[in-house]
């Protein structure tokens, strides 16, 4: 039982719980609040899904900072929770990349060119092992040709997009103002000189690294168009109460009487 004690305010008497019951209950809330986040949106009902508030990018940022933190007070953590949970973290893996294919495909790209002492060393030390037991590269062989017959349909896309991204990449590289023609003719000719540079510097680009087919410009422009929006800013609804970039003032400091509509 809770220990009561009286208080009185504006000339009424009453009891209230003490102070430890109400802190008990506050994180049971929280507890309870964040079980409800932590859970996915399919696993809940309508009535149960967390509404949340889009974040801005000052929110997101002191999120990852106090991530980083974390994972510096508690380094050996993630590492003990893969390795006791290596077939569920595997599984997540593997979504996401399935899920995010071209960011995916940028991250190998970025590795691959920070680490090419490593991957020499690794192709060195797979040749050494060919080398050394080539019954055990045969067994291997084998292995990914009964994969290959098991995963056909799965496998044969893949290789074709993987040379479809190499022949447009080739043919980027051989006659780039052909590419360049192709790109400008794409995007609106209405946008301001400034923000159609931009957006067809970025599909050139995009291009050239195997990101964007030659096929497929026409039906990735408003793609771009909606990434270089966003990256500036154009069409996005503001909050009133949100920083202004650059300064600790809020938007609604800046309102004027000439501004209302009223």
């Amino acid at each position: 039982m809770p220990e009561l004690r009286a208080t009185a305010s504006r000339g009424q008497a009453g009891f209230t719980f003490g102070s430890n019951q109400r802190s008990y209950r506050r994180r049971e809330g929280h507890l309870k609040r964040r079980k409800l986040m932590m859970q996915t949106d399919a696993e809940l009902p309508d009535e149960q899904k967390p509404h949340r508030k889009p974040r801005t990018e000052e929110q997101k940022a002191k999120a990852r900072e106090c991530q980083r933190r974390w994972k510096e007070r508690n380094p050996d953590y993630c590492r003990q929770w893969r390795l006791e949970n290596r077939e569920k973290y595997l599984a997540g893996r593997r979504a996401w990349r399935q899920k995010h294919p071209e960011t995916t495909r940028k991250q190998r790209r970025r590795w691959k060119e920070r680490h090419p002492e490593q991957i020499r060393l690794e192709k060195s030390k797979w040749e050494a092992r060919r080398r050394a037991d080539p019954v055990r590269h045969q067994a291997f062989l084998q292995r990914c040709r009964e994969r290959y017959h098991r995963n056909g349909e799965v496998m044969r896309a893949q290789h074709r997009a993987r040379w479809a991204r190499q022949s447009s990449k080739a043919t980027a590289r051989r006659s780039p103002e052909e590419i360049f023609g192709e790109i400008s003719k794409a995007v609106p000719s209405m946008l301001p000189r400034h923000v159609r540079d931009e957006i067809i510097s970025s599909m050139c680009l995009a291009v050239l690294e195997g990101d964007l087919l030659i096929k497929n410009i026409k039906a990735e422009v408003r793609k771009y168009l909606t990434d270089h929006d966003r990256g500036n800013d154009y069409h996005r609804t503001l909050s009133l109460d949100e920083t202004m970039p650059g300064g600790k003032a809020t938007w609604i400091e800046r309102i004027t009487g000439e501004d209302l509509p009223w």
